[in-house]
């Protein structure tokens, strides 16, 4: 359809625009250790969906520096199947990042178990409905990382999110749907894509489709859940028509700020 009306070229050359997007996040209960601490949000990059945009995603994020890289799922286009050509991508993409305490990872709905060992041997760790503890200055920077649940919830999600927060705490989920669990938890930052930001958008940004069961409103941008500061990346890829429109690609370049 795009096609017969002129739009097919435009579309995709709109998908493949991703910009290194800068944002300022002032957190109200951040502790010293973590002000002005760097994170690079990487999310729904579905590196083989189209190898022009899988190389601007990686040109984009070369030589960044950052205290720490995450991402946060959906990395191939197809739901199952080989997916080999990949994994190059992750390994150029990893190889010009520099990041101080490392790359961690959570699986999204189009990623299988299957993809967990090579996508370690790339230099990512993946953390499965479970937290890791990194000592940062004196304090601990908690990340706990969830598996897709808009697709394949269980509830070893919420026993993650339960466990002891430490000094700071993020999660890691692929979509917004746990925004009001994580919050209730304590939870500080939660860091989620799924939505593209609709990919596919009226003037203005507004989604034709969220693919949300819950926290509808939470498809793109800033948004709080009580006293949890989250971000919902509108992603550096497309998924299922390789077109966007009035959503523009990204990877997130977040600064955490503290709140005298």
């Amino acid at each position: 359809m795009a096609r017969l009306i002129g739009l097919d070229w435009l579309g995709r050359h709109f998908g493949r625009r991703v910009r290194l997007a800068q944002h300022d996040f002032q957190l109200p209960r951040l502790p010293q250790a973590f002000r002005n601490f760097r994170l690079l949000h990487i999310t729904d990059p579905h590196f083989d969906m189209d190898p022009d945009m899988a190389q601007a995603i990686i040109n984009i994020c070369n030589d960044v520096e950052v205290d720490l890289c995450v991402f946060t799922g959906d990395y191939r286009a197809g739901n199952d199947g080989a997916c080999e050509s990949i994994y190059p991508s992750f390994r150029s993409l990893i190889g010009g990042v520099k990041s101080r305490y490392g790359f961690w990872g959570i699986l999204g709905n189009h990623d299988g178990t299957e993809m967990l060992e090579p996508l370690e041997a790339t230099g990512l760790k993946i953390l499965l409905n479970e937290s890791v503890d990194l000592p940062i200055k004196g304090q601990i920077l908690r990340l706990t990382g969830l598996d897709d649940v808009n697709c394949f919830y269980t509830e070893q999600a919420d026993i993650a999110l339960d466990a002891d927060q430490s000094d700071f705490a993020i999660a890691l989920v692929h979509s917004p749907e746990m925004a009001s669990r994580a919050a209730r938890a304590g939870y500080g930052l939660y860091l989620c894509g799924h939505t593209h930001g609709g990919q596919i958008c009226l003037p203005g940004g507004k989604p034709l489709i969220t693919h949300l069961h819950c926290e509808k409103d939470l498809y793109a941008g800033r948004w709080q859940r009580g006293d949890m500061t989250g971000f919902t990346s509108p992603g550096a890829g497309m998924s299922g028509l390789p077109y966007r429109f009035f959503c523009q690609p990204e990877v997130s370049l977040i600064t955490l700020t503290g709140k005298d």
